[in-house]
């Protein structure tokens, strides 16, 4: 199936750039770990970078923790194919656009 071709804003292909790098990263360090190959200091982390592109305005534990959360489930889902991997990078970031309206809506009732 092919899909039209749009434009997006910077700030959004760089989010989506980023969570395709971590979910891909945490697959394969996932499929190390299940084979016994255990602390590597040599994983790439992007969850400070995908949470600025994508506005969440502190880094206080439970958020990142939430955050992480969903990085994490969406890894678990990706097959070996490359339509898979972008399911899930969209998947993500449309979760992590609704978690940080959710946690700015809680901050604002407080």
């Amino acid at each position: 199936m092919r899909y039209p071709f749009i434009k997006l804003p910077r700030k959004v292909e760089l989010a989506l750039f980023l969570i395709q790098a971590e979910l891909k990263t945490r697959k394969f360090f996932n499929g190390l770990h299940n084979v016994g190959l255990d602390d590597c200091d040599y994983q790439c982390n992007f969850n400070a970078l995908i949470a600025d592109c994508i506005g969440f305005d502190d880094h206080r534990d439970e958020d990142f923790s939430r955050f992480d959360e969903i990085l994490e489930k969406y890894s678990d889902k990706i097959e070996p194919d490359n339509e898979s991997l972008m399911k899930q990078v969209m998947n993500a970031y449309v979760e992590l656009v609704l978690e940080k309206k959710n946690q700015q809506a809680a901050s604002n009732r407080q």
